[in-house]
């Protein structure tokens, strides 16, 4: 099964940006410092940071309010995302 550490970060930033308005996520901005690149986002209004550490990998973070399980459903939503994507590139 695919997890969020198999997909690059343009990968993950390909599929956040092709997600619909009905999973109320949006992305805010980015941002690269040394150690990792940043993707500042909401999800439900809620604010969530994707940080893909350039030695560890992704990592989906709370800001604010959001819960353990919204992350979860947000990682979720991204390897689906990328996996309905790979599956029209092959078609």
């Amino acid at each position: 099964m695919m997890n969020l550490h198999d997909l690059t970060y343009q990968e993950i930033l390909e599929a956040l940006g092709k997600m619909d308005t009905t999973h109320e996520i949006a992305i805010e901005r980015e941002a690269f410092i040394p150690e990792a690149d940043l993707i500042f986002c909401r999800f439900k209004g809620e604010r969530f940071n994707l940080r893909y550490d350039l030695n560890y990998g992704p990592k989906v973070e709370a800001v604010g309010k959001i819960n353990r399980s919204d992350l979860e459903t947000i990682e979720q939503l991204i390897i689906q995302h990328h996996h309905s994507s790979n599956n029209n590139k092959i078609k």
